[in-house]
């Protein structure tokens, strides 16, 4: 026969779903379609909020759902058949949701002319409309097409069809396809691009300047001259005619963090805020904190959370704070050179953290990898592998301070005693909340601490400046926050059509504020790029705003704060820099390593 098109599924396949976590009644039969919610997902009818009440949830704690891997053997004859000629489909059962689950492993669109997705046909295998629509995006005719596919009842359907099926999911299958094709083990492969992050595509120059921003590492140091291009050329930008806004300038950032129409959480799906795909919702049962909730559930856990963070809580622990870093500083600054990262921004927010909650000494040695782990949650585009790293942490987070409880002195009995008080917020509530201010706020205030000393190293005229006047100090941290933010970007949807500066913003759409760009706008701050600690002006975006205004804030500030009196006190009168390593990171800015000498 002859060949000229191949139909691939993907599960089973090209990349195999982790198993073993659900049981079989979870998804559902495999041989028909029905109307099980999992069949009704894939089918688009539902979203996963809706359908995981439904559903046959294991036993046991909250689990996130493992990533796919890929099969290496079925994607190098893929790509030979690709730089063969052949015309390639896939077409594959999926939730809308659950599709970057396997989306994200591969750059699939580079080798496979058409991807065809039962959410989007509204229809699944062994439902003919699928192979159907593969054919006819192809173009092919069915006799010169192979359909290859794990499961004898998708064979058996497309088979209707008139194509000619190969059973897929192990070497047999492989060797079928290439006897019938006649590429050999050794044909050239079509040659693809990195399966790193996923990068929306460019269309225009706005998207240019944001994906350069966003990804590339020669901007990492210096991101702000292509943050001004985009705020004086498109300062609410559209990313790639996908429903996500960008906006880089300081008024339409605070009206977004402020306004209530724009939201944390509505019926629409919720979107990575780069590739504009669905993502997956949290594991069922996994109960969310503050940041991902909107009134009328937000307010009263609020109420809860803002009693262990009063001005007059944080104040009083300013000498506390002040001991800890002369310490910590001391400590540091006794030899040469230093990786301030490791030597005293994480030591000294890792402290902070635990003695403020009530974490005993023995506990926390296993703390550091939990929370830098869970921290990169808050990136765009994450491999899946990432993401299952990253909840899998939260969630081993969230069990410890289940199990911990009321049991030790500190914030966290304080605001369970808070909350079962109030009577309307659950210990759930609080720990949640109480995981999230440390992986959240951990990395925050180190890359504040961090980023704190580099400023000074690199303006030694303010830190002349700081050492003649200490008592800016306080002023110094507000401007180190403003001028290389430790977090770069906050998002909101819209709850309801809107309109933002003049622009139709679509309900279900996403904003984007780029706090780093709104920090630095000259319309807020007159000479935004000159880094002064005597500046005065409105108060910068840098913990965002509104009724998510971040909850440590001051905490964060008071830390910087002390570090920087510490230096001055330990006579310090110069700082200079050996290495400076910026993280590869789009919200949260802060350095991999940075080597400075104090003398």
């Amino acid at each position: 026969m002859t060949v000229t098109a191949i139909i691939f599924d993907v599960g089973g396949v090209l990349a195999h779903p982790g198993a073993g976590q659900f049981p079989e009644t979870f998804f559902g039969g495999q041989d028909k379609d029905s109307d099980h919610p999992w069949h009704r997902l894939e089918r688009g009818e539902l979203t996963m909020a809706q359908a995981m009440p439904l559903l046959d949830m294991p036993p046991g704690p909250a689990r996130p759902p493992r990533p796919y891997t890929l099969d290496e053997e079925y994607l190098e004859l893929a790509e030979q058949l690709a730089h063969a000629g052949f015309k390639l489909a896939l077409c594959t059962n999926t939730p809308r949701e659950a599709a970057p689950l396997w989306q994200a492993l591969y750059p699939w669109a580079e080798v496979f002319d058409v991807i065809v997705r039962s959410c989007d046909v509204g229809a699944r295998k062994p439902d003919v409309r699928m192979v159907g629509a593969a054919l006819e995006k192809l173009g092919s005719p069915p006799a010169e097409t192979l359909f290859v596919d794990d499961l004898p009842a998708n064979r058996e359907s497309a088979g209707t069809l008139g194509v000619t099926t190969v059973a897929g999911g192990g070497p047999d299958g492989i060797a079928r396809i290439r006897e019938l094709t006649g590429v050999g083990p050794d044909a050239p492969r079509k040659a693809v691009g990195p399966r790193g992050p996923r990068r929306p595509p460019v269309r225009d120059h706005g998207d240019r300047l944001l994906v350069d921003v966003l990804f590339e590492p020669e901007h990492m140091a210096d991101p702000y001259p292509l943050l001004h291009e985009l705020r004086e050329t498109a300062p609410l930008h559209q990313l790639a005619g996908n429903p996500i806004w960008y906006a880089t300038r300081y008024e339409d950032c605070r009206q977004v963090l402020r306004q209530p129409g724009f939201v944390k959480v509505t019926e629409y799906l919720a979107l990575d805020f780069v590739t504009a795909e669905p993502v997956p919702p949290p594991p069922s049962g996994m109960v969310l904190p503050l940041a991902f909730i909107d009134p009328p559930e937000h307010t009263p856990v609020r109420r809860v959370m803002n009693s262990g963070f009063t001005r007059r809580r944080m104040d009083g622990l300013r000498p506390w704070l002040q001991g800890l870093a002369t310490k910590i500083v001391g400590t540091a600054l006794s030899g040469g050179p230093v990786d301030v990262v490791e030597a005293i921004s994480y030591p000294l927010a890792m402290q902070v953290i635990c003695d403020i909650v009530g974490v005993p000494e023995a506990d926390r040695h296993d703390f550091r990898t939990l929370m830098r782990d869970a921290s990169v949650i808050f990136e765009p585009g994450l491999p899946p592998q990432r993401t299952f790293e990253a909840v899998t942490a939260i969630l081993e987070m969230t069990e410890y301070f289940t199990e911990l409880g009321d049991a030790q002195d500190g914030l966290l009995r304080d605001l369970l005693h808070e909350a079962r008080a109030a009577g309307d917020v659950s210990d759930d509530d609080v720990i949640a909340n109480i995981t999230f201010l440390f992986f959240a706020g951990f990395e925050t205030v180190a890359h504040l601490i961090s980023t704190t000393m580099f400023l000074m190293s690199t303006h030694p005229e303010q830190y002349a400046l700081l050492a003649a006047s200490p008592e800016l100090a306080a002023q110094a941290a507000q401007e180190v926050s403003r001028f290389h933010s430790p977090v770069q970007t906050n998002s909101r949807i819209a709850s309801h059509d809107l309109e933002l500066a003049g622009t139709p913003i679509p309900a279900g759409n996403v904003v984007v504020t780029m706090l780093g760009a709104a920090n630095r706008d000259p319309a807020a701050f007159p000479d935004p790029d000159r880094f002064d600690i005597a500046r005065n002006g409105p108060p910068a975006l840098a913990f965002g705003g509104g009724i998510h205004y971040c909850l440590g804030a001051r905490l964060a500030l008071l830390e910087a704060t002390a570090v920087l009196e510490s230096i001055v006190e330990a006579g310090i009168r110069e700082i200079a820099q050996s290495q400076a390593d910026w993280k590869h990171a789009i919200v949260l800015r802060g350095f991999e390593k940075l080597v400075l000498t104090f003398s």
